[in-house]
């Protein structure tokens, strides 16, 4: 089965703004991909490695994206910028409630560690900052959590996502082996109390 990698949207794959109908503003925007949403224009566009991105962890792992906006206007950006079908499921605060505990996954996004959204995200995704102490959930952090830079728009603000595979293959093979040893542990455990319990 495939490991779960979670990638941000907004200032991570995209750079997405929202004006009201009638703003000035709108007119000197330049992006090709805009949009009408609940009575407001919305402009779009991908950071240039993000189809690739999404294309290369889709041939090895489940991608989720896990948002603090709503998983409706994030899938009409997604579908917006044609990156809809690289997905698998899209999760924001109206239906993460239904997201079950992963064990082993990796989180991408443009918010640094400390920030509260990435306190949020650690609790939608079983690991509560409140319930441990900072050093534990650092801890957490090192092994599930990749911080990017925001895109900004352009070309020139682009950090390339592409350079992230590696860590992320990482990340997910250490947790891996790290779930297999203790498995074998837990065995190794169950079969000292069985041999201690005929004797």
């Amino acid at each position: 089965m495939k490991e779960l990698v979670f990638v941000d949207c907004d200032l991570t794959l995209v750079k997405t703004d929202v004006y009201p109908m009638l703003c000035k503003q709108l007119l000197f925007d330049k992006r090709k991909n805009k949009f009408f949403y609940q009575w407001k224009f919305v402009a779009t566009e991908a950071r240039p490695t993000a189809h690739q991105f999404l294309e290369a962890l889709g041939q090895k792992y489940k991608v989720h994206i896990l948002s603090l906006g709503h998983s409706v206007f994030q899938t009409r950006v997604l579908t917006e910028l044609g990156m809809i079908d690289m997905v698998d499921k899209i999760w924001g605060p109206d239906n993460v409630h239904e997201l079950s505990r992963p064990e082993n996954f990796v989180l991408i996004d443009d918010m640094s560690g400390e920030s509260l959204g990435i306190g949020y995200k650690m609790t939608w995704l079983g690991r509560k900052r409140g319930l441990m102490s900072m050093d534990d959930f650092n801890l957490i952090l090192d092994k599930h959590f990749i911080h990017c830079r925001p895109y900004e728009g352009g070309p020139e603000h682009d950090e390339h996502l592409t350079d992230f595979l590696p860590t992320i293959d990482s990340l997910i093979e250490k947790q891996q082996e790290a779930l297999k040893a203790e498995n074998n542990r837990r065995r190794t455990s169950d079969i000292t109390v069985r041999t201690s319990a005929q004797e």
